[in-house]
């Protein structure tokens, strides 16, 4: 958690710093600005991505829905950026704990249960019936590109990490459900939650 936090202050800091090089009349190169901190070249590089689209929409006048159209192309251009550099997921809720959030938070930030999550996590649910949107809300809760969301989901199943065995490999997992079979055996999700999840796109 302390170390989750330190590194969260230390990209704050190195934001400040970038954002007032930024407004200077000769601001740094970005591939100088990589050079000396290459461990937050994602960082940068979707700073430096994103950084024309918001200058833009910010002296804009446009209406609310041209505004969504434009953060919404926004954010797809710093999650592509964040992906070039980005190693792979090594778990959703490892990544969800990475930021100090619970499972509990990862899933009621997405917009599902708990339960759902870790199935999710474990991937013991067909990915050919999961929804397109759920790759977007993971991604965006989690700050990572759909693609690498997708990536994970794609894997072979496991089972908990904190089961024991008496052979020297894990039983591997060959049963997993459909998405909506996972959202209607939820019980943390209410029956707007639900209807909502098993709408088709």
């Amino acid at each position: 958690m302390e170390q989750a936090m330190d590194m969260s202050r230390e990209k704050d800091a190195l934001f400040a710093e970038w954002c007032e090089d930024r407004e200077s009349k000769a601001p740094r190169p970005l591939a100088s600005w990589i050079a000396l901190y290459p461990a937050h070249a994602a960082d940068l590089m979707a700073w430096a991505s994103a950084a024309p689209i918001i200058d833009a929409a910010a002296g804009a006048s446009v209406d609310p829905p041209d505004l969504e159209r434009t953060l919404r192309s926004g954010r797809r251009v710093v999650a592509e950026a964040r992906a070039v550099h980005a190693a792979p997921l090594a778990g959703l809720i490892a990544a969800a704990k990475a930021r100090g959030w619970s499972a509990e938070t990862l899933a009621r930030r997405v917009g599902v249960g708990t339960s759902v999550m870790v199935k999710l996590d474990r991937r013991l649910i067909r990915f050919d019936t999961l929804p397109g949107r759920l790759f977007r809300a993971v991604g965006e809760a989690l700050e990572v590109a759909d693609e690498a969301v997708r990536a994970y989901l794609q894997r072979p199943p496991t089972l908990s990490p904190a089961a024991s065995y008496k052979a020297d490999r894990a039983p591997r997992v060959t049963s997993q459900q459909s998405f909506a079979d996972a959202v209607r055996a939820c019980g943390e999700m209410d029956a707007e939650q639900k209807q909502s999840w098993l709408r088709r796109e």
